[in-house]
């Protein structure tokens, strides 16, 4: 463990039952509706029309799946969340 305060992205801690209801929630909205929902896996595109990897939350392709992702790591650690989206 690290003796560093934890704030902000280092200090969120979850359960994969807390992920599996994140994630159902992007199939039936109980937090925000679904064009916010949309609008929160949208791929970000820069002023010079080159699209991010890395907005909201990542986009990355398994051939023929279309994904969303997020992952991190602190002290060690590393987590990860991936969604093939319908």
């Amino acid at each position: 463990m690290s003796n560093f305060e934890q704030t902000g992205d280092g200090a969120v801690q979850t359960t994969v039952e807390d992920l599996l209801r994140w994630d159902a929630n992007f199939y039936d909205p109980k937090v925000g509706d679904r064009a916010l929902l949309e609008r929160a896996q949208t791929v970000g595109i820069l002023s010079n029309g080159r699209k991010l990897d890395y907005a909201r939350p990542g986009h990355r392709h398994v051939p023929g799946l279309p994904t969303v992702r997020h992952g991190g790591s602190w002290a060690g650690y590393r987590a990860e969340l991936l969604r093939f989206r319908r």
